[in-house]
């Protein structure tokens, strides 16, 4: 489990740093963010994907190793079958992807190399993609019953959410070159009539929308949107005035918990002895991130 967790964590790092690199560097042309995105950042998250990436690698190997060592001929048909089954091409290019392509960021003159950076990270986004593919696909279309093995066809659905995906993304480019020079709070508030756009998508798929809801849904439905959404917003952009960037990410660190505390209140959860032990970690690892105490201790 352990190393399920880790390997999970290092694709997560993996994909998001390819992702970011690949946003972050038509960007820093665009919008002129050369002095904001430096040389040095470029390499260094370059070299964060190299390690990274030889993580994943070593998952992908565990993972056959794992269920060769089980002798579970169930477990070692569903790895065999992702190399060498039909979806072969699926699974290779996923390893070309994420494993081969990543060494070249051992070459320094690529990694100074922006655009072939980029490349590098594209195909990196493209082979996670696949990742995904051929967790899910290979999986679902060979099961227990030979008789029900099929081979998968996108339908129209799936095509037209893959390509809006692109227009999401491309949407996403046109928003910041939109806000650029806004306040943070003036950035958000552009954000709002977007779901407005889903209304009438949902009012064709769905049917008429009825407003007869339950009060605890429409405390729900107030909370999400005045508390979670506006406050949250306000709060956020707060926090990354006064504590910096590197210090607000720390909050993602405290979603475990707010979430458990959560279930314990109104679900009426019980939290063992070892939840608090967790609770005790975190903030100790908060404290020893964020510096500012520890520094404070150290004052004669």
């Amino acid at each position: 489990m352990r190393q399920l967790t880790a390997a999970l964590a290092a694709g997560a790092v993996f994909g998001g740093f390819a992702m970011v690199l690949v946003l972050s560097i038509p960007a820093r042309e665009w919008f002129g963010l050369k002095d904001l995105i430096t040389h040095r950042h470029i390499e260094n998250m370059a070299k964060i994907m190299l390690g990274t990436g030889m993580i994943v690698a070593y998952a992908y190997s565990v993972e056959f190793f794992t269920a060769w060592y089980s002798h579970h001929h169930y477990e070692q048909f569903v790895f065999l079958n992702r190399p060498l089954g039909p979806y072969w091409w699926a699974f290779w290019i996923m390893v070309s992807c994420n494993v081969i392509t990543p060494q070249l960021f051992w070459f320094k003159k690529v990694r100074e190399n922006h655009s072939l950076v980029w490349i590098i990270c594209i195909f990196v986004n493209v082979g996670m993609w696949f990742e995904r593919f051929v967790i899910a696909v290979t999986s679902l279309t060979r099961d227990f019953v030979p008789s029900s093995w099929g081979y998968f066809s996108p339908t129209w659905v799936d095509i037209t959410m893959f390509i809006g995906s692109f227009g999401l993304f491309f949407t996403v480019l046109q928003y910041l070159q939109f806000v650029v020079g806004m306040s943070p709070l003036r950035a958000a508030a552009a954000l709002l009539p977007l779901p407005l756009v889903m209304i009438p998508l949902a009012w064709i798929i769905e049917g008429p929308i009825t407003l007869n809801l339950a009060p605890a849904t429409w405390l729900a439905i107030g909370y999400y949107a005045i508390i979670a959404t506006a406050v949250a917003y306000l709060l956020y952009y707060r926090v990354l005035a006064l504590a910096g960037s590197g210090n607000l990410m720390l909050v993602t660190l405290t979603v475990a918990p707010v979430a458990i505390i959560l279930g314990a209140v109104t679900l009426g959860e019980a939290l063992p002895l070892n939840a608090y032990v967790g609770f005790g970690i975190l903030a100790l690892g908060l404290i020893i991130l964020d510096g500012r105490l520890l520094s404070r201790l150290k004052r004669p």
